[in-house]
């Protein structure tokens, strides 16, 4: 996420603040739905329930109003198909499977002895 810097006066009557999302923050809010999920890494999810944990979670768009939920919510969603962080299943059209690169833990591997 980025947010442009404005400075904010106390005296002002309006403060306007832009924010901009792209495809690391859609990638980093699916790694976190990803450790809820992962006991059941290998059972597709629907739509619905990636989208509803978009747009119902507070480390995602839960502060937003509602409006602005949903249309986040389904812009993360095709996001995430359209650079295959979600796969399709070859059996059902709305269920898509996590990839596997939100599941990779990142850094060293423990020493083995």
């Amino acid at each position: 996420m980025i947010l442009r810097e404005r400075k904010i006066s106390n005296k002002s009557n309006n403060v306007q603040v832009q924010v901009s999302f792209g495809l690391p923050d859609v990638k980093e809010l699916l790694k976190i739905y990803a450790k809820l999920c992962e006991e059941t890494r290998d059972i597709p999810q629907p739509e619905d329930w990636i989208r509803y944990w978009f747009e119902h979670d507070y480390k995602a768009f839960a502060g937003w109003p509602e409006k602005w939920r949903e249309q986040l919510s389904g812009w993360c969603f095709a996001v995430a198909v359209r650079n295959k962080l979600l796969r399709p299943t070859a059996t059902d059209e709305n269920k898509y499977y996590l990839a596997d690169c939100l599941f990779a833990r990142r850094g060293r591997p423990p020493k083995e002895e």
